[in-house]
Parts: C-alpha cells; sequence; structure tokens
C-alpha cells in the first residue's frame, strides 16, 4: 500500500513546551536534533561524556529512534558550572546530535511537560489503487479520533522492554540495573497493558468500543480513560462493569489482580489513566508525485505510527471489502 520510515527524513517531530526563551536564570536549556537515535541514547552519552547522574539532566519526553526528531534538554546552572561550563556541554551533546540553539530560564524540564508535538511524515511508492480510499479515511480522522495505542517504538525495536518490566513486576529478574532504567522497564509494561486493555475494547465491543462501562472514568471531553498502571491509579467503582473488565486484563496477564497493582508501588511514580482515543489537531496533507506528505500535531504521549497504522488497516479492511 505505502512504505514508512524508509528514510530518516520520512519521520520528523518536533516537541512542543510551554517555557520561554530569555537571557538569565538558573537552567540551561539547549534545542537539538538527533538522527536515529532514542533520547536515552543521548542521555548515556552526556552522562559518561561529562560524569553527570540521570537526575542532573532533563528532559520533556522520550522521542523515537527511527527518524529525526527535535527536542529540548535542560540542566542546572550550579551543577554545569561545578563540573563543565556551557562550552563544554554543548561540546559534549554535538558528538551526538546537531545543536540548534540554547538559552537560559528557571524550570528544569520534566517528562510530561512538554504540551505535544509538531510530525511530519512521508508515506512513499503509495498504490495509486487505493489514493482515493486514504484521502477518505485521512478526512474522517482529522474530524474525528483514532485509538490511542502506544506506538511499538514504545517497547524496544524487539519488545524487550515490557518483558524485563513483567519480570521486575514478579520478581523473576535478578539482573542489577540502576533504578531509572528499572522504571523505563516497568513503563513499557504498563504501556504494553494499556495497548491490551485498548484492543480487548475493541475486539469484545466492536463499533461501540469507545462508548463508557458502567464505571468508567472520563477526561471533561468525555473520553474514557484507561489504565497505564502504577502506583497509586485511580481505579473505577469496584465491582462496576469497567472494575471487572480492568481486573480481567491483569488476571490474563498475571493470574493475579489486586496484588499485582500493589508491585507497581514498589517503582515510585504515580499511576495516570490515558484517553482511549485521540484526534489530531490541524491534520493536513498533500501529494508529491507518488508520496504522500501529512502534517500534524499530537498531544504529549500520543504515537504517530499509531495513526499510521490505523489509517492503513482502516484502507486495507476497506479495499478487501
Amino acid at each position: 500500500m505505502f512504505k514508512f520510515k524508509q528514510k530518516p527524513q520520512d519521520f520528523i517531530v518536533e516537541e512542543k513546551i510551554p517555557y520561554s526563551i530569555g537571557s538569565k536564570g538558573k537552567v540551561f536549556y539547549v534545542f537539538f536534533e538527533k538522527k536515529n537515535k532514542n533520547t536515552m541514547d543521548i542521555l548515556h552519552h552526556l552522562m559518561r561524556r561529562l560524569h553527570l547522574q540521570r537526575n542532573h539532566l532533563g528532559i520533556a519526553w522520550l522521542k523515537d529512534k527511527y527518524g529525526i526528531t527535535r527536542q529540548r534538554i535542560s540542566i542546572y546552572k550550579n551543577t554545569l558550572s561545578r563540573r563543565w561550563w556551557p562550552s563544554k556541554f554543548l561540546k559534549a551533546l554535538s558528538e551526538v546530535a546537531q545543536v540548534l540553539k540554547y538559552w537560559w530560564g528557571d524550570e528544569l524540564l520534566k517528562v510530561g511537560k512538554n504540551t505535544g508535538n509538531l510530525f511530519f511524515l512521508r508515506l512513499r511508492d503509495v498504490d495509486w489503487a487505493v489514493k482515493n480510499g486514504i484521502e477518505k479515511e485521512l478526512a474522517l480522522i482529522a474530524k474525528n479520533w483514532f485509538p490511542n495505542f502506544f506506538g511499538t517504538q514504545r517497547f524496544w525495536r524487539w519488545g524487550e522492554n515490557w518483558k524485563i518490566g513483567k519480570k521486575l513486576i514478579e520478581g523473576s529478574y535478578h539482573k542489577n540495573l540502576p533504578s531509572f532504567e528499572k522504571q523505563f522497564k516497568v513503563q513499557a509494561l504498563s504501556s504494553r497493558l494499556f495497548n491490551q486493555y485498548l484492543l480487548a475494547r475493541i475486539r469484545n465491543f466492536g463499533k461501540d468500543w469507545d462508548n463508557p462501562l458502567e464505571g468508567d472514568l472520563m477526561n471533561e471531553s468525555w473520553i474514557v480513560l484507561g489504565p497505564v498502571y502504577w502506583r497509586d491509579l485511580p481505579l473505577p467503582i469496584e465491582g462496576s462493569q469497567a472494575w471487572k473488565f480492568e481486573e480481567q486484563i491483569l488476571k490474563d496477564f498475571f493470574g493475579k489482580w489486586l496484588e499485582i497493582l500493589e508491585k507497581f508501588k514498589d517503582f515510585g511514580v504515580f499511576g495516570i489513566r490515558r484517553p482511549i482515543l485521540v484526534i489530531p489537531k490541524d491534520l493536513k496533507w498533500k501529494w508529491q508525485n507518488k508520496d504522500l506528505l501529512l502534517m500534524f500535531e499530537l498531544p504529549r504521549g500520543s504515537y504517530a505510527t499509531s495513526l499510521v497504522e490505523y489509517l492503513k488497516k482502516k484502507v486495507e479492511n476497506n479495499f478487501s471489502q
């Protein structure tokens, strides 16, 4: 139907954050571009090169490895001056990424502080037989939504992160890992469980999968919020339809329910509820010969690859009928 991520420039993402640019402050910010490296690769390089700890460096979100991504990194001025002047920090960063700009501000970046991401995608060699079908589905997605699955890149290339996270929760992983690596693995597990939950809704309830069950939690837009399991996760009303549905997801995965939720507390991050669908903002497209160029914005934590996968599946289903 089409080819995706054939070259780094086929997938470009730029994060959006609410912080202003200034010439003074206690935090040093750098806006950089990386290619075919994940954010942890960049952090590990700076930690090794400059003898830093993970908590010295602030980021707003982890970004994809395969493609071109533009994001910010931050470090406190006093940490920088004690160890390395800005020029040394910029030199170390430029060894693995392209520095675009830098400035001073007042708040260290934290995961979740970005407001969203702007995406520029290229789908190559589109089969002309499905051109009209693609445009029809894009028009529907632009007006409506698509399922808010975590993208496959959330689980590492071979999907090993969530498997290690599962072993950590079960207490069967005995290799020594830094605490931030353990959190990263268990976060991947939480994402995998959310995808299982969302897939189960679609399979069990068909076209009504996004309608609320009795006891479902919802946001201010009346969109159902699914579970990303972690410490102190808000739960549906005990005994409700939504409670029983979420209970079954964990029982199918672990054979247990509330006992497993208690295990997530050992990793020290609060649980969240995630919208089960997402609406892209300002979705636009144009053709360049047989390539389709897409531009749109998604809220933080939502995946452009999930939009592409949903588009492909919808067009395939319609074309086969």
